[in-house]
């Protein structure tokens, strides 16, 4: 999955869970660039991607990883 972030972005950070809530990848996004979420290694079914800043939850985005 790739997330692209602009230029002046705060830190920003992305979360994926699996749909009991457990946190299966988490990982720092870098600003001005394109970032890559490694989900291979995640069995088949449906996550949820959190983006948030250090304060709050930017975007929520519902994955389905075949």
């Amino acid at each position: 999955m790739k997330i692209n972030i602009p230029a002046g972005s705060k830190t920003l950070f992305a979360e994926v869970k699996n749909i009991v809530g457990q946190t299966a990848v988490k990982t720092t996004l870098a600003n001005n660039s394109v970032n890559t979420i490694d989900m291979t290694s995640l069995y088949p079914g449906y996550y949820f991607v959190a983006i948030r800043n250090e304060e709050d939850v930017v975007k929520v985005v519902r994955v389905i990883k075949e």
